[in-house]
């Protein structure tokens, strides 16, 4: 199946299969990489968020067929200083750490302020409260949304000088301490390594790597947490489309139990077995 629509600026068709989503398509049909996978596909966590027609809305919970003829844009496909604005000030004000969730923030942070230009911080507050982010505890997300306004409209991109929250860690027991731009070192408000890359989508995660013929490997898991497994079927997966191998235990050819301390805990599950836990492994699919 194809369908054709319109990405950062230009038409593409993009042949897809059943069960993809439009994150799927944009992944690894067009590999587009800014767009992560935080959340399988359930639109819980944002890191997919892309603009379709100029609204920003998750990826994953799209089907192909539902942008035929519609105009998708990614953190790609921004212009040069939007790109300044919005990935400087996400940097200046300390809201990007891990960097994971920051191009799907940074979308939907674009998308807002075409919308609003000028909002209070709780709006924006409640902008974003499709995108979860694991590291920065959002008050510096909304700090880096409120220097992004107030230079989205003039277009400055000279996004220097301090941070918003620019003292010291540990000001609350007394250790209170000014940002000094020309310090370094201990104490000193230093941006983050590679930050403005993270915020882009530029710097590269294990799952956007690709080599040539490159496999996926799935493992599927086991939903009871206290079972005895009769019988392990895997003719259906095997006959799959894409399906290389079904692996289980039977495969395994020495050990299938390791541990740090105690060597309790089962790679795989064989049948006549129990389980120990909701997600132990009972089979690992590799598939193209």
């Amino acid at each position: 199946m194809n369908v054709t629509f319109t990405l950062n600026g230009k038409e593409v068709t993009a042949e897809y299969e059943e069960g993809m989503s439009v994150l799927d398509v944009l992944r690894e049909v067009c590999l587009i990489k800014s767009c992560k996978d935080g959340c399988s596909g359930q639109g819980f966590c944002g890191a997919c968020t892309v603009l379709i027609n100029g609204k920003a809305m998750v990826s994953c919970r799209q089907k192909p067929e539902s942008i035929e003829g519609k105009e998708i844009v990614t953190v790609e496909g921004l212009d040069l200083v939007e790109q300044e604005i919005l990935s400087k000030s996400l940097v200046k004000e300390g809201a990007v750490q891990c960097g994971f969730c920051s191009p799907g923030l940074l979308i939907r942070i674009k998308g807002f302020l075409d919308q609003h230009p000028t909002s209070t911080r709780e709006q924006k507050a409640k902008a974003i409260t499709g995108n979860l982010c694991r590291c920065t505890g959002y008050q510096r997300i909304l700090d880096a949304m409120e220097t992004a306004e107030e230079n989205w409209q003039s277009k400055n991109q000279d996004i220097s000088g301090p941070p918003r929250r620019n003292k010291f860690f540990g000001e609350q027991y007394g250790f209170e301490r000014e940002f000094q731009p020309k310090e370094h070192g201990v104490g000193s408000s230093t941006q983050r390594y590679r930050g403005v890359d993270m915020a882009l989508g530029k710097k590269p995660y294990i799952a956007d790597m690709e080599v040539e013929n490159m496999l996926h490997g799935a493992l599927f898991l086991s939903e009871h947490p206290r079972a005895k497994v009769i019988n392990i079927d895997i003719s259906q997966a095997q006959t799959a489309c894409g399906v290389v191998r079904v692996i289980t235990a039977k495969d395994v050819p020495g050990k299938r139990v390791i541990g740090h301390i105690i060597p309790d805990w089962s790679v795989f599950v064989a049948e006549g077995e129990l389980t120990k836990y909701v997600g132990v492994v009972l089979a690992m699919v590799v598939a193209d």
